[in-house]
């Protein structure tokens, strides 16, 4: 009965279930005749319009079907045209599909760029794949430049077209969020209020208000014009009528889209120079044809007076170039008769003062318009929307704290134009000047556009890339990892309107000019025995009589004076070099620094002394920093630089040595002293036959694959020319061999002068010369430390120079000075390592494509046994890593107790109760100190006291890295047999094993609690020691808990060791800085004990440890990775994969440390007392200035850890006993290998237990 009763309520429902669904098919039913009888009527109002076109056409006059006569005969012309040239186009096909080819493939690797600087910011919104679609490739045609370098483009992407509509549909159809965009609202008004806000009404009658008002809306703004309003109302004359009208137009354009037009193929574009015009013609996707005609027009308009054109003016405007040829087979008529669209109009520029007053903010051709012969405008108004956009969400972080006033928005809004104002003002000029010089409206331009720019070189490509690479960035969006990866990679410090004032370096560079000048005076005869006096010692000249003849003459000389002559123009053949290579390099095209045959010239015709003063000046304005912003910019031409060393060796110093030395008849150096005369010109003539007769031309290749292809070239020459003048130097210095060489006698006769060529030198314009280029060597040695290149201090780097004057002489100081280069590699036991300035530090901090890990694996031999922690150290999981960062940091209050108990507990039993003072082995105590302490957090309180594993912990942090170390000095093909000599190996792989046997068991027992409890569901207990993080963290993933362990006590041991060490013989050398810290311990842990901010507290023995470091460091070179792929880095400068690089430390930099020899231990305190500063600059954070713990995403996990140790370790210490200093405690220096620099081990101090009674009891401790 119950199971009927069930079933009949069953029933009962599903009868309901059924009326309700009869319910809802009758409605279905209903909505069903409903829409057909809409579709009736729709068929019906089909049908009478059907009636209605058939009505129509049937009504259709003659003059119609006439029309449509004319359109089939067009339609069969064009058939016949097309068939005809059927063979034409499959013949173009065949020779243009590897093109095509190429340009797919370059499709494929580039994310789309709408000129190259904004395609960072496109690809943040997800539309390169739709855009790429649409996008136009250009072609260049230099093939050699851009095909065959693949991804090595300059700044790594495409150079493409695209129309802005295109651009602003794709990026609004990929918004996630489209609400608050609000669509065919026209502004009509604005109001503001500097405490509400601002409000727009539309012409639809809706309101919208907000904080901030921010107007695209183009040249003929209505917002612009607000703003103006609203300014003049709150301050009358705000916006004077100079500024209202501040639009100027002297250029008109005809622009023009026409369809498949025969000649024009896509991703092409031609540019074309003519008398007041000048034409551009880009060939689109899908035979779509952009076209631009530029006239200039018959004065300068300005608004309002800018003329507006009608489609009759287009066509009278076009009329006029019906007839010009933009190249061979393409008329302008051609463009003109396939054009689908045109439209005349004239094209603004302007450049406001103010973009922004109030709450309102103005962007892009509204505040800075320019001409589109450069195509800046729309990628100029992109980097300002970014930069505003960075203002922006400032204020949008700041309003989720606070109300915005009218103040704090001005301020983000003033930041904005002030982040704009010069670059936009330098892409506006050189977009006018292109303008002008592509109308050919002077003489200047003409001379620029058929003499100069054929010759430039790159010019025109560079000053596009300066544009590009320094373009504005939307800072809350990564940067893509191809924007760094070219040759000119993005870097927003660099690029146009960023570079040093011209001006400026003209002032600065003054004192070469008057050095030049100045010695001459010298030279007077009023002034010649104040020359005597003033003579420098390390030139040496003082064979020479008073006046010499530089250039050879006929007379006769003493024999010190031929030799003198020869060592003056051994000295100079390295400058002559030097020169020579500047005139070929990339970065001095255009200046005068290219020029060498008139330099040569000069050198003969007027005082040497004047010619290098000018010369040096020149180089210096004309050669600032940033004209190397790409590593290929320092490039020269190898067939150039390949023919220097051969070029003057024969042009140069032969003719010169043959004229001088007396072995050689009198004709035969008559002979040669005349051909010397002419070596400007032989210098010229056999290099260029050098260079086209015997080497290949690969400057376009080595742009991209071969940056430093010169250097060795460069390096052989000069170091070559440099023995030359040092072997004389040399036998002038030995006065007897001096003798034998150049021997005394009349017919020491030199050569006739030509012409007056041979300008006599007296012996101060010797040195005035060879001033002048020394002045020159630390202007350049200004702008490598300016640059970072260049480390040294002033001192060291005129104590060098001074050095290499006595050692060397002049010439080869200058050379050498000239020669080096920034980076350099040294020769590790592993291999080749390239050694980094330290500004790239911040750069390379985080970069993907640097591994740690596998740099580590070679340095440590981990295939060998015994050395396995350190494999398990590098494995990609990051198990050891994550349980530091996520388990031992974290910790740390849990802890900090721990630690402080055993500090207590060990403390005695090493370093002893006696109140006399006692002699301690300093390093070696801290190790025991330091390993039972790390023990006691890593294996917990039972094995921490282990006297086996703190004998483990002790000595496998030495014998490993030292037997590393030996491992290292060992020849690679020897390093298996020597693995079984060395000692320290032996005992590191014995070592490993005794661990085994100590940790597994405890492994085991960690395990099964831990297991026990989650089948139990039971939460396990709170853990406390890494060997229960790491089986948490691994989360069944394999580890070797056992070499984990051991990884992660030597990583504590030995850097906790040194940097404790060193901090406490610091304290011995200085022990006024003992009572000092002290105070400091008892007055923060008499308040709070040791609480988590106890350490935050304790300020001064922070910024103690850090000096301490920073005074003595514990390691010359940091952030040791692998390159794994390819990088350019932000100046040009080039890392290929499989190189091994360190970064150098920069601890004695006085730029970023006043008085950098001087240890000051309060040096950190004021760094950390500003707001929003109170965490900067302590020991555990990581800067490129602080590099002890790492920089980046590699930075040591558990640096927080060893800092809270080391304080902990130093206050009991001092709180416990007195030290000093043991005599002859400053003799014993600190063990190096490598880059790596350690206390030595036998070093001694004397403690003593204090009397404590005045103290604070320290208890409380969290």
């Amino acid at each position: 009965q119950s199971l009927l009763g069930s079933m009949r309520d069953q029933t009962a429902e599903l009868s309901t279930q059924l009326k309700e669904s009869r319910s809802q098919s009758e409605a279905l039913e209903e909505e069903l005749a409903e829409i057909q009888k809409h579709l009736s009527e729709r068929s019906r109002e089909a049908e009478r319009m059907r009636g209605m076109l058939a009505d129509v056409d049937g009504r259709a006059d003659s003059k119609v079907r006439e029309m449509r006569s004319r359109m089939e005969a067009a339609i069969e012309e064009r058939d016949r045209i097309e068939d005809e040239s059927s063979t034409l186009a499959r013949r173009k096909s065949r020779e243009t599909e590897e093109q095509k080819q190429k340009i797919r493939e370059l499709e494929r690797e580039t994310n789309w760029d709408a000129t190259t600087r904004s395609s960072r910011k496109l690809k943040a919104y997800g539309s390169p794949d739709v855009l790429i679609k649409m996008a136009t490739f250009f072609i260049f045609p230099t093939e050699s430049v851009f095909w065959k370098q693949g991804k090595k483009l300059l700044f790594n992407y495409a150079i493409s077209y695209l129309e802005r509509e295109t651009v602003l549909r794709v990026l609004y159809e990929n918004l996630h969020d489209k609400s608050p965009i609000h669509l065919l609202r026209r502004i009509t008004s604005v109001d503001h209020s500097g405490t509400d806000g601002v409000v727009v009404h539309c012409q639809d009658g809706t309101i919208v208000a907000g904080d901030v008002l921010v107007g695209c809306d183009g040249v003929n703004s209505l917002v612009r014009r607000e703003m103006w309003r609203l300014s003049e109302h709150d301050k009358p004359q705000a916006t004077p009528e100079s500024v209202r009208n501040g639009l100027k137009a002297e250029f008109q354009c005809l622009f023009g889209l026409s369809t498949r037009t025969r000649g024009v193929n896509a991703g092409e574009m031609d540019v074309n120079f003519a008398s007041g015009f000048s034409t551009m013609v880009i060939g689109g996707k899908g035979g779509r044809v952009f076209w631009f005609v530029f006239a200039k027009m018959d004065k300068t308009y300005t608004s309002p007076n800018i003329p507006k054109y009608s489609y009759e003016d287009a066509v009278a405007f076009a009329n006029e170039y019906m007839d010009f040829t933009i190249k061979d087979g393409l008329k302008f008529s051609d463009l003109w008769q396939s054009r689908t669209s045109v439209t005349l109009a004239a094209t603004e520029e302007a450049e406001l003062k103010e973009w922004t007053w109030g709450r309102i903010a103005c962007v892009g051709d509204n505040v800075h318009k320019m001409t589109p012969h450069m195509g800046a405008g729309g990628n100029a108004a992109m980097e300002s929307a970014a930069t505003l956009a960075n203002e922006l969400r400032k204020l949008g972080q700041a309003a989720k704290k606070t109300k915005i006033d009218i103040e704090t928005v001005q301020r983000h809004l003033e930041t904005y134009q002030r982040g704009r104002r010069d670059r936009t003002s330098a892409v506006c000029d050189a977009s006018a000047q292109l303008a002008r010089l592509q109308a050919l409206d002077s003489v200047a331009s003409k001379f620029i556009a058929f003499w100069i720019l054929p010759t430039a070189g790159d010019l025109l490509v560079d000053v596009n890339c300066d544009m590009i690479i320094g373009a504005a960035k939307l800072d809350y969006i990564p940067t893509p990892e191809r924007s760094v990866q070219g040759t000119m990679p993005f870097n927003p410090s660099l690029g146009l309107g960023k570079g040093e004032s011209k001006l400026k370096r003209g002032f600065a560079g003054l004192p070469l000019l008057a050095l030049s000048l100045f010695g001459p005076w010298l030279v007077e005869p009023s002034n010649l025995a104040m020359v005597d006096k003033l003579t420098p010692l390390f030139l040496s000249y003082d064979h020479a009589s008073n006046s010499i003849r530089a250039w050879p003459y006929t007379g006769v000389l003493a024999a010190s004076s031929g030799l003198d002559v020869m060592r003056f123009h051994l000295d100079f053949g390295i400058i002559c070099a030097v020169v020579l290579f500047e005139s070929s390099r990339r970065a001095n095209v255009l200046t005068i620094s290219s020029l060498p045959i008139a330099f040569f010239y000069c050198l003969q015709s007027f005082k040497i002394v004047h010619v290098m003063g000018v010369y040096c000046f020149a180089h210096y304005v004309q050669s600032p920093i940033e004209n190397f912003r790409a590593k290929d910019m320092r490039l020269t031409n190898r067939a150039y630089s390949g023919t220097v060393l051969v070029t003057l060796l024969v042009a140069y110093y032969v003719p010169l040595v043959t004229a001088i030395m007396p072995v050689f008849s009198i004709t035969t150096r008559l002979t040669w002293g005349y051909v010397f005369q002419y070596f400007p010109f032989s210098i010229s003539i056999l290099q260029n036959g050098l260079k086209h007769l015997f080497l290949e031309d690969v400057m376009d290749e080595d742009k991209i694959r071969a940056p430093d292809g010169d250097l060795s070239l460069i390096g052989l020459t000069i170091f070559t020319f440099a023995l030359f003048a040092f072997v004389a130097r040399l036998l002038a210095l030995i006065g007897t061999l001096t003798s034998q060489v150049l021997s005394q006698s009349s017919d020491m006769v030199l050569m006739t002068e030509l012409g007056g060529w041979a300008q006599p030198i007296r012996l101060f314009e010797i040195h005035a010369i060879f001033a002048v280029l020394l002045v020159w060597l630390l202007y350049l040695f200004s702008d490598l430390k300016r640059a970072e290149i260049v480390r040294w201090s002033w001192p060291t780097l005129l104590v060098c120079i001074a050095t290499a004057l006595c050692l060397f002489g002049p010439g080869v100081t200058v050379g050498m000075g000239w020669l080096y280069d920034g980076p350099f590699q040294i020769m590790s036991g592993t291999g080749p390592k390239l050694i980094l300035p330290n500004k790239y530090a911040h750069e390379l901090r985080d970069h993907p494509f640097l591994s740690l890990n596998k740099a580590f694996v070679q340095d440590f031999f981990t295939e060998y046994h015994g050395f396995e922690p350190f494999l398990e150290g590098t494995r990609d999981d990051g198990v050891i890593s994550d349980t530091v960062r996520t388990k031992l940091t974290q910790s740390l209050g849990l802890i900090t107790g721990d630690l402080v108990d055993e500090t207590n507990v060990s403390m005695p039993h090493i370093f002893g109760d006696s109140t006399m003072w006692t002699s301690v082995l300093l390093k070696d105590a801290i190790l025991n100190l330091v390993a039972r302490l790390s023990s006691r957090v890593f294996l917990g309180e039972e094995l921490c006291r282990n006297e086996e594993w703190l004998r483990i912990a002790k000595s496998y942090a030495v014998d490993a890295l030292t037997a590393t170390y030996l491992m290292r000095m060992a020849p690679s093909l020897l390093r298996p047999i020597a693995y079984w000599l060395i000692p320290q190996c032996r005992r590191s792989r014995q070592a490993v094993q005794c661990a085994r046997k100590l940790i597994d068991p405890e492994v085991k027992k960690r395990k099964k609690l831990v297991d026990d409890a989650l089948q139990s569901g039971a939460k396990p207990s709170k853990i406390s020691d890494a060997i229960g993080w790491m089986y948490q963290v691994a989360a069944g993933r394999p580890v070797d808990f056992v070499c984990a362990q051991m990884q992660l006590t030597l990583a504590a041991v030995h850097t906790t060791t040194e940097v404790l060490t060193q901090a406490i013989l610091d304290l011995c050398e200085r022990p006024e800085l003992v009572q000092k810290l002290r105070e400091e311990v008892i007055e923060v842990l008499g308040d709070e004990g040791w609480a988590k901010t106890s350490f935050y507290k304790l300020k001064l023995m922070d910024s103690f440890f850090k000096e301490s470091q920073r005074f003595t460091p514990l390691v010359s070179t940091a952030m040791n990775r692998l390159v794994e792929k390819d990088i350019t880095l932000s100046d040009g400068r080039f890392l290929p994969k499989g190189i091994r690089i360190n970064v150098l430390t920069d601890f004695r930099n006085p730029e970023k440390y006043p008085n950098p020899d001087e240890f000051d231990a309060m040096r950190f305190v004021p760094m950390r007392q500003g707001q929003g500063s109170e965490n900067a600059s302590q020991l555990a954070s990581t800067s490129s200035e602080h590099t002890l713990f790492g920089h980046g995403r590699h930075a040591c996990p558990g640096r927080f850890f060893a800092v809270n140790e080391m304080k902990i370790i130093l206050a009991q210490f001092l709180l416990e006993y007195d030290l000093r200093a043991k005599e002859g405690l400053t003799e014993l220096q600190p063990q190096a290998f490598e880059t790596s620099i350690g206390v030595n081990p036998a070093v001694t101090i004397e403690i003593r237990r204090r009397n404590k009674s005045a103290d604070v009891r320290i208890e409380k401790r969290e």
